[in-house]
Parts: structure tokens; C-alpha cells; sequence
């Protein structure tokens, strides 16, 4: 059960959620959010000083490629205190700044070039964010001035000297320092959109990525149930021979019987599950016990409904259908989990006879239900599957239904109508024979499937969600991915699975 990358996140994360991210992933996604800010400055000129001077400052050249640019992402020594990482590249990147005439840049002062040797960054994961703070670059430079430059500014040499200056010592590192602060932060919940984090989240490094472990609490965003993708098979239910009571009822004792039920649902329509595959250490979401209890907790409200007939011999039976007890399996081999929920129907009726020249009377009472034998079980298979969308999402299916035989009590109000029942005998044969069967056979069924759609849908949820990443230049083109996990008895690593071709 499980793998080595498995028991890696186990051992820090325990019992609390934590997404995985690839350093790869996370270099790419910040260094590509750079890139965008970048462009933002580039080319952008401002005029000096105030807006309405003679000359404006602009970047006009940066050799900064996201694609090429190799970045580093660490954690403190000393652990992951208030959620710190370290963001920083030592590789030479080369900045020019063009100071010319204001509304001609045909017309230059100076030019101050940049020769970045190193941008370090202190990164935080806070509340569902992951962003980049406290900028520092380490540079040196050089002014290149322009023969003509007082004649193309209207400046003295001593006013281009000042300025030079100020662009080289202060303009330039903090537009630098402005475009990284404009990084747009990630957000957690666009990639991994069920799970919500609270407060600060704890860092850990491993296995070329980091670990974020929701250590100040999480909660589910309710919003994530796909409930429109789910659909329940078509349950068919089919009343057995009723165990008759063939008293009439005159002892004034409750009369009844037992009618048990043959269910047939359809066979799955999805193909089997791979219970376990091998997670990419890319992206991947460990979801423990207690979070995947709150997953399948539910809530699963009870289902109401009536069945009722106006013939002349008359009868209604309002009733309702109770699931709970929802409990996940991470052993069953059947699929990555198995949800069992119980259920019982209950419900209680009356039967009445139009009797001319008086009008409809009742003749006794009913109460119906299948809790004495011990509970109805129903048992749904989730795994996760890669949609279409580009999203992992939990995706059910009907694994077995079993529900208990329907125990039936009937009491005699009126035994002077009981004459009315000669071709069933006994108010309790024709509870039994009539009113049962065709209960359990065309009135259960849309009810029951109805509440196995509510309880299905409830497991649909979206984990993962790849359609936030440019999957093809991470992980590349010739790589077909899917969904992939890991199981151990009392956790789950769901991710991706790569397959070349």
C-alpha cells in the first residue's frame, strides 16, 4: 500500500491536508507571473522630473527569460516558520535604462545598463497565497552617455551628472524592486479548489518540491461538488412472497407480515479503477483520514414521499427514506475508496372502504418499515479520474444495494368492514399483497434513485485543477497524463501519472 513519496508526505503532513508542488512547478509559475510584470515596465517611459520635464526614464531592455532563467526555491534551515521560502536566481541578467528627450526617444541623454548578479526574494504561503516580498538585487552598473546629451535634453552637464546619479542609484533598483512586488500572487485555491486553507500555512521540503501543510485548520469549499456531473444507474426493485399474517385482527393484536425486496441495479458503467498507480512528484494533494471523512460525511438528508390509492377500497402510505452513517474505506479493493451509507425506509399509512350511503370510512391503520433486520446498505466506489476540463475530480460509482425486507404491521379500527376484504381474506393479506407490492415496485424505485443521485453527487468533487497550468511546458508535449494515487490505510496522495506518447 502506498509508495516511498507517499510515506514521505505522511510523515509531515499526519492528519492534516497538504498539497505538493514540484520546485519546477512553482519556479514556473512565479517566474512566468514575473515575465508578465516585467512586460508592464517595459517600454513604459515617464517624464522627469514631475511628470512634465524635459527628459523621461524608461526600461528599455531586459535579457530576463522565464523559460531560460534557472531559479532556486529553499526553506529555512531551521524549518518553515510563518510559512518562509527563499526565491532567488544568480544567473546574469542584463537591464538597460534609456534616459532621452521627453516625447522622443529617438533623442537619448544616457542609457545606465545593469548587470544583475543576483535577485533573492522571501516568498510566503499565508492564507491560500503564495506570494513574493522583501526583493533584494545585487547589480552593477555602468553610464553610457550620449555625445549629444545636453543639446537632445536642454540639460547642463552638471544636471545630467545628478540625474545620472539618481537613475543609477535609485530609479532603477526600485523599478526592479516594483516588479517583483507586482508579481501576481498564486492562488492555491485555483489549483487545488476543495480544500481551503486557514492562516499560515507550514513548509516542508521534500523530494524536489515543497509541502504545504494546512497546520492552522482548513475547511471543504461546499461550491467544489460537481453535483450536475453526477448520475445515478437505474435501481429496479421487485417485491418478493410475503410471510402472510392470516389473522383478521378481531383479537384487537396488530396483524402483519414480512415482505422482503430483490434489488437489480446495472453493471458499472465506468471501467474498473486502478485502486493504486505511481503520483508524479509534481503536483499532488494528500488528503488524511479526517479530511476524507469530511468529504463523504455528506449531509444526506432524508428523502419524503407518499403512495396512495382512491379505489374504492382506499389507502395511503406516507413514508420516508433515512441515509447516514457514512463511512469511507481505504482497504477495500474494489476502488480507491469505498463509501458504505445505511438507509431505512419508514412510514405509516391508513385503509379505507367507500361504503355507499355513509361515504369512506377507515378500516385500519399500517406501519411499515425495514429497520428491524438491521440497516439498508448501500456501497459507492470513488476514485479519481482527469476530466476533460483539465480538472481531477472524485468520481462514484453504485457498487452493491441491499435493502432489508419491509416489516408490516396492520390494526383493525372497523371489524365491521372487514366483510369488504373476501378476495384477500384479511386486512393484513391485502396490505401485504396489495399495497406493498406496489409500493416497492413503482413507487420506492424513483424515490430511491433520487436519493442515491443526492448521495452520489456529494462525492463528486474537484481537487486538482490543471487547467491553471501550462501543462505542456511543464511536464512536455510528449507526455499523456492522467490521474494518478497512492493509498495507505488511513490517507490518500492523489496526482498525476505520466505516460510518454
Amino acid at each position: 500500500m502506498g509508495n516511498n513519496l507517499h510515506s514521505l508526505v505522511a510523515a509531515k503532513a499526519l492528519n492534516d491536508p497538504a498539497i505538493l508542488i514540484a520546485d519546477a512547478l512553482l519556479i514556473e509559475l512565479l517566474s512566468r507571473r514575473l515575465g508578465v510584470a516585467l512586460s508592464k515596465y517595459l517600454g513604459y517611459y515617464q517624464q522627469y522630473p514631475g511628470g512634465t520635464g524635459p527628459v523621461q526614464i524608461g526600461l528599455t531592455a531586459c535579457s530576463y527569460d522565464s523559460k531560460n532563467t534557472k531559479w532556486a526555491v529553499s526553506i529555512p534551515p531551521n524549518g518553515a516558520a510563518a510559512g518562509l521560502f527563499y526565491f532567488e536566481t544568480s544567473q546574469s541578467i542584463s537591464v538597460v535604462f534609456s534616459v532621452t528627450k521627453s516625447g522622443d526617444p529617438t533623442l537619448g541623454v544616457f542609457t545606465v545598463n545593469l548587470d544583475i548578479e543576483k535577485i533573492s526574494a522571501i516568498g510566503r504561503a499565508g492564507y491560500n497565497l503564495f506570494s513574493i516580498t522583501d526583493v533584494a538585487v545585487d547589480f552593477k552598473s555602468k553610464i553610457n552617455e550620449d555625445p549629444d546629451a545636453v543639446k537632445n535634453s536642454g540639460l547642463t552637464a552638471v544636471e545630467i551628472a545628478r540625474l545620472q546619479g539618481l537613475v543609477e542609484g535609485s530609479v532603477a533598483p526600485t523599478v526592479l524592486r516594483n516588479i517583483f512586488a507586482e508579481v501576481p500572487s498564486i492562488d492555491i485555491r485555483s489549483l487545488f479548489p476543495a480544500i481551503v486553507f486557514k492562516g499560515t500555512a507550514e513548509l516542508a521540503a521534500i523530494d524536489g518540491g515543497m509541502l504545504v501543510i494546512a497546520k492552522d485548520g482548513w475547511f471543504l469549499d461546499e461550491t467544489q461538488r460537481c453535483s450536475c456531473s453526477a448520475s445515478a444507474p437505474e435501481v429496479r426493485l421487485k417485491p418478493g412472497v410475503p410471510i402472510d399474517d392470516n389473522r383478521d385482527g378481531r383479537d384487537g393484536q396488530p396483524v402483519g407480515g414480512s415482505v422482503p425486496i430483490s434489488v437489480q441495479i446495472p453493471p458499472p458503467r465506468n471501467p474498473p479503477w486502478p485502486v493504486e498507480t505511481g503520483v508524479r512528484p509534481d503536483v499532488a494533494l494528500y488528503l488524511p483520514q479526517p479530511t476524507v471523512s469530511a468529504i463523504t460525511s455528506g449531509p444526506y438528508p432524508a428523502v419524503n414521499d407518499f403512495a396512495s390509492d382512491n379505489g374504492f377500497i382506499g389507502w395511503s402510505y406516507d413514508y420516508s427514506i433515512g441515509f447516514m452513517n457514512a463511512r469511507p474505506s481505504l482497504t477495500d479493493p474494489r476502488a480507491t475508496l469505498v463509501l458504505t451509507i445505511e438507509f431505512y425506509v419508514s412510514g405509516s399509512g391508513n385503509v379505507s372502504v367507500d361504503v355507499p350511503c355513509i361515504g369512506r370510512s377507515t378500516v385500519g391503520m399500517l406501519w411499515a418499515t425495514n429497520r428491524e433486520g438491521g440497516p439498508s446498505i448501500i456501497e459507492f466506489g470513488v476514485s479519481p479520474r482527469l476530466q476533460s476540463d483539465g480538472k481531477i475530480s472524485l468520481v462514484p460509482e453504485l457498487l452493491s444495494l441491499q435493502i432489508q425486507p419491509f416489516k408490516v404491521d396492520c390494526i383493525v379500527i372497523a371489524l365491521s368492514l372487514l366483510s369488504y376484504f373476501g378476495p384477500w381474506g384479511t386486512l393484513a393479506a391485502f396490505v401485504l399483497n396489495e399495497i406493498f407490492k406496489l409500493v416497492i415496485a413503482h413507487n420506492l424505485p424513483p424515490v430511491l434513485n433520487a436519493g442515491l443521485r443526492d448521495a452520489m453527487s456529494k462525492q463528486v468533487w474537484t481537487l486538482i485543477d490543471l487547467s491553471k497550468l501550462d501543462v505542456g511546458a511543464i511536464f512536455g508535449k510528449e507526455q499523456r497524463l492522467g490521474a494518478a494515487v497512492s493509498r495507505e490505510p488511513n490517507s490518500l496522495l492523489i496526482g498525476l501519472a505520466g505516460h510518454a506518447g
